[in-house]
């Protein structure tokens, strides 16, 4: 019996996967969307009813992101916490969306390649997902579709055409990783041509080929030339100084992804020796199931070690991760790999317990997220006019187990003041730290507050110094 069939694996798989989903629900009611820039991503959408996208090579990535939000403010929707729930719905449905692709488009004695994409959202997508405005993980998502698709669909009907062509035209301007994914993209595409000299469409592989490279050749020019240069050395520091794993101080740690990866030993060994594996369960198992509920819970019970933005940093991972999963996976095919069924059971509790530990960590944190954001609220209330960061309970590391200080993101916190605002009544804002800038809002002047359907700022400007001269 093989694991399609198998009750108790396909269960497992369906709790598992229920379980992810009910956390995306989660994190879209919690407003985890406005988590680091995705106030001003908002804000800025719904002002220019545009797409808002700094770097022009990842703007489709943040097209899929913000077309909910768009729709709805076209059609007229103007309250600010609807949008967040849809920018939110954005921000997690590819993840929903990828994966069954991915499935339905391997064939039938393939569907054990589901690991490599399932590996792929473990070591990159759990690890980085908080920041959920990062276009990463849309490149890495729906790498695996394009892949499956170009290394196993066939094209001798025009519908199998255009389904290759649809899949991959949004690889072009997802995310600069695009300059590795690419090329071995177009290598595959490359290798189908070869294969398949009567094909009638045999031209489509050629295409895609270049397609792929056009798109590489696009994020080239974009890495040598960036927007900010400080941005391109930052990513180059976060891969080469681990800083994605652990933070710079060696005082905080990205907890899901260090699960994922003292997971890796298992995982070999689930593929390899299954049988050692079992064998040895009682001794590799109770230490690794103590760690992952420590893990789970982390940032709760270590406060101290949580830093969001290791996640920011830990979009170099992810971004090139898929690249190495799907080298093996090509491997594995030269070599007819074919899990048997001790591998399939033994992957499958190995990689249960690191995803079941990594979604309870994404729901803790973000419950601490949303304790940020009610105190954030309370703050907004107290009174109105222009607050001095410095004042607020959110300039504290801490309270309790409440962690504040690492969750605000400074130069957002006009923006996520406004996003806040009940029924879009601005009558209070809270300022960036040392008053540095805040980007295109500035809560100094009245016309530096961006003009925004549904947002009324005249309580907050009634408040501002110098309001009642004017």
């Amino acid at each position: 019996m093989n694991s399609q069939t198998d009750p108790l694996r396909r269960g497992v798989v369906a709790a598992v996967a229920a379980y992810l989903l009910a956390y995306l629900v989660y994190a879209i009611a919690e407003q985890q969307a406005l988590f680091a820039d995705g106030a001003a991503v908002l804000l800025r959408a719904v002002s220019a009813q545009s797409v808002s996208s700094l770097d022009k090579n990842r703007i489709i990535a943040d097209a899929l992101f913000q077309w909910p939000v768009l729709v709805a403010s076209w059609l007229g929707v103007t309250d600010l916490e609807t949008l967040s729930y849809l920018l939110g719905v954005g921000y997690h449905y590819l993840v929903v969306v990828s994966l069954p692709i991915a499935w339905c488009l391997l064939p039938r004695e393939r569907k054990a390649l589901m690991l490599f994409p399932i590996l792929s959202l473990l070591f990159g997508w759990m690890g980085s997902s908080f920041l959920a405005i990062h276009q990463a993980n849309a490149l890495a998502l729906w790498f695996w579709p394009v892949f499956f698709a170009v290394l196993f669909q066939p094209a001798e009907r025009a519908r199998d055409v255009m389904l290759l062509i649809v899949l991959a035209l949004p690889m072009v301007g997802l995310y600069d990783t695009i300059v590795v994914l690419g090329p071995l993209l177009a290598a595959v595409a490359g290798w189908r041509w070869l294969r398949q000299p009567a094909a009638p469409h045999r031209w489509v592989w050629v295409a895609l080929a270049v397609w792929f490279i056009v798109a590489a050749a696009i994020a080239l020019g974009f890495i040598l030339f960036p927007r900010s240069a400080g941005n391109r050395a930052n990513f180059i520091w976060s891969l080469s100084s681990g800083a994605f794993l652990v933070g710079a101080d060696g005082s905080s740690v990205n907890w899901p992804l260090a699960l994922a990866l003292l997971g890796v030993p298992l995982l070999v060994l689930a593929a390899w020796r299954p049988a050692w594996l079992s064998a040895a369960r009682w001794v590799w198992l109770p230490p690794f199931l103590l760690f992952a509920v420590f893990v789970a819970f982390a940032p709760i019970v270590s406060p101290s070690t949580f830093l969001p933005v290791l996640r920011v940093y830990a979009r170099a991972f992810a971004g090139f991760l898929p690249a190495g999963l799907a080298i093996l996976v090509l491997v594995g095919e030269a070599r007819g790999w074919q899990p048997s069924e001790a591998t399939r059971s033994s992957l499958l509790l190995v990689l249960s317990l690191i995803a079941v530990a990594q979604i309870t960590w994404h729901f803790v944190a973000t419950a601490q997220w949303a304790g940020y954001l009610t105190i954030f609220r309370a703050t907004l209330a107290e009174r109105p006019g222009l607050i001095a960061f410095e004042s607020t309970p959110m300039a504290k590391p801490t309270i309790g187990n409440q962690v504040l200080l690492r969750l605000s993101w400074g130069w957002t916190n006009p923006w996520l003041s406004v996003a806040l605002a009940p029924q879009g009544r601005v009558s209070a804002i809270i300022a960036t730290p040392g008053g540095r800038s805040a980007g295109t809002l500035d809560p100094t002047r009245a016309t530096g507050l961006p003009p925004i359907a549904g947002v009324d700022y005249s309580d907050y400007v009634a408040a501002l110094p110098g309001a009642a001269a004017n």
